[in-house]
């Protein structure tokens, strides 16, 4: 499946109960929209929305559900009991974490976030055949959790917050998902300094001994950027295409 996907374009479709576009109609007439617009892939959240959504398109599906459990912080697919709903939908890949990375996030140690996740991949492999897509910026947790059998690494800080991580992505020979992120909002020219951030994740990869093959790009929508940042990124991903990689949206 991950062959389908590679050097393509994967899109988002989801909103959550408080956004003004929750609605598995509306998602599912994203997605036709998206797959009109030449994505091959799709990201999407709750079983509501992904039946919705395999209606109207015939796309591999990344699964996700995000939950809230009193006690913990984990929020995308926190438990067995989300990833057998997925597996049962006959999601393409599933994605896990064991840290939270919304706003206000509590970090973890690299020794907690492992003993969340390793239990937690070894088991799905045990019981299911489907690819398996890890949330971690960290390299000990990388590592770990490819050793259980993950499949995909996703970086919400583009490599550019543990100096291991690239040498244990490119080790294990696995692909990656990389974010545009920083620290603040303050660009001198907001589409010229995006292009030029990721650019160092790239260079990062590669001199790590990442094959090309293996990258995908995130433009980071919703991350150090503002409002209008977020919209002025949606209108002109093509500022993007210079880079040569696909792009997870």
């Amino acid at each position: 499946m991950l062959e389908d996907i590679k050097n393509h374009l994967i899109v988002s479709c989801q909103a959550l109960e408080y956004e003004p576009l929750h609605s598995s109609f509306i998602m599912s007439k994203m997605a036709l929209a998206v797959y009109q617009g030449g994505a091959k892939g799709i990201r999407a959240n709750t079983i509501e929305d992904i039946q919705a959504i395999k209606k109207e398109v015939d796309l591999p599906i990344i699964g996700i559900i995000k939950q809230e459990y009193e006690g913990s912080v984990v929020f995308i697919t926190p438990t067995i009991k989300e990833v057998d709903a997925l597996v049962k939908e006959g999601v393409d890949i599933i994605d896990v974490g064991g840290e939270s990375t919304r706003p206000g996030y509590t970090l973890l140690s690299d020794d907690e976030e492992i003993s969340r996740i390793v239990p937690v991949i070894e088991n799905l492999k045990k019981e299911f055949d489907v690819p398996i897509s890890l949330d971690t910026y960290k390299g000990n947790v990388a590592k770990e959790g490819i050793k259980a059998g993950a499949d995909l690494i996703n970086d919400i800080w583009g490599l550019k917050y543990d100096d291991i991580l690239a040498k244990v992505i490119a080790e294990n020979n696995v692909t990656c998902c990389l974010m545009h992120n920083r620290k603040d909002t303050n660009y001198k020219d907001f589409l010229t300094d995006v292009v030029k951030d990721l650019q160092e994740t790239i260079d990062i990869a590669q001199n790590a001994g990442i094959k090309e093959d293996k990258i995908i790009l995130d433009p980071g929508i919703g991350f150090a950027k503002t409002y209008e940042q977020n919209l002025i990124m949606l209108k002109n991903l093509s500022s993007l295409h210079k880079l040569n990689f696909p792009l997870f949206l």
